[in-house]
C-alpha cells in the first residue's frame, strides 16, 4: 500500500554503490517518497543546500567506522533527520554512526513497512521540532504563525476571534488525529464538556467560513460523525 504521508517528502540518498540502492529507491518511490539519488557521498553537502531535502539516507554496502564520520560534516551543515542503512550493522557501526550525528543506523533489507514507520517516525519528530523553533506552521494555503498568534489563508490575514485562534491552533497540532469535542473542552477550557453544548461546532463553523473550507468536501476541518473533528491537512 502507497505512503501518502511520504507523498510530499524529498529524501536525499547517497550511495557508495549505486547497484545496492535500486532496490531501496524503487520501494521510498512506491511508497511516495520523492527521492533525489546522489551516488557520490562526498557530494552530499553541496546536495543538501541544492535540494533541502526532508531527510537525508545515507547507503552503505559495507562501511568501516571512518567512513561514517560523513555524517559529521552533514550535521555541521543539515539539521533534518539523518539515516543509516546497510546489510553490514553491529554495534560498534550503530554506535559509531548514532555518535558522529546520524539519527537512525537501520540494517537492510529496507523493504518493509517497519523501514517506513521508522522513517516516518522520523519525519515527525523533526517536523515538531521545526515547528517549535521558528512557531510557524503551513498547511497548504494556510499559514498558523504562533509566535504572533496570526492565521494567513492564500497570504490574506484571517480576523479570527482568540479562541478561534486558539481552537485552530490546537486541531493543527493534532493534524491526522480525530480530536473529540472533549478533547477540545480539556484543552482550551481545562474542563470537560457538557454533553449538550455545541459551541465547538459553531465556532468550527465560523473557521471553515473564515478559511473558505467547505464542510461538504473539506480540504482541512473534517467533521467525523459520533467521533469529533479531524485537521487533515498536512504540515510542510
Amino acid at each position: 500500500m502507497k505512503n501518502h504521508a511520504g507523498s510530499s517528502k524529498t529524501i536525499l540518498l547517497a550511495s557508495d554503490s549505486p547497484e545496492s540502492s535500486v532496490e531501496i529507491i524503487e520501494y521510498l518511490r512506491e511508497e511516495g517518497f520523492r527521492i533525489d539519488n546522489k551516488v557520490n557521498m562526498q557530494n552530499v553537502c553541496l546536495s543538501i543546500v541544492n535540494t533541502a531535502p526532508d531527510l537525508v539516507m545515507l547507503d552503505f554496502v559495507s562501511p568501516e567506522i571512518d567512513d561514517l564520520a560523513i555524517c559529521r560534516d552533514i550535521r555541521s551543515k543539515y539539521q533534518g533527520p539523518i539515516v543509516i542503512v546497510s546489510k553490514k550493522c553491529s554495534d560498534v557501526l550503530h554506535i559509531s554512526g548514532l555518535a558522529y550525528g546520524a539519527d537512525a543506523f537501520i540494517g537492510k533489507p529496507c523493504n518493509t513497512p517497519l523501514f517506513t514507520a521508522k522513517i516516518n517516525s522520523l519525519l515527525r519528530i523533526f517536523e515538531r521540532l521545526k515547528v517549535r523553533s521558528n512557531g510557524i506552521i503551513r498547511i497548504g494555503d494556510l499559514t498558523v504563525d504562533k509566535s504572533c498568534r496570526e492565521v494567513t489563508f492564500q497570504g490574506a490575514t484571517i480576523n479570527l476571534t482568540s479562541f478561534e485562534y486558539d481552537l485552530l491552533s490546537y486541531l493543527v497540532n493534532n493534524a491526522g488525529r480525530v480530536v473529540s469535542r472533549n478533547d477540545i473542552y480539556l484543552a482550551l477550557y481545562n474542563s470537560k464538556r457538557n454533553g449538550y453544548d455545541r459551541s465547538i461546532d459553531i465556532y468550527i463553523s465560523r473557521i471553515r467560513q473564515k478559511i473558505g473550507d467547505d464542510p461538504v468536501v473539506p480540504k482541512y476541518l473534517k467533521t467525523v460523525r459520533g467521533a469529533g473533528y479531524l485537521f487533515v491537512g498536512q504540515k510542510q
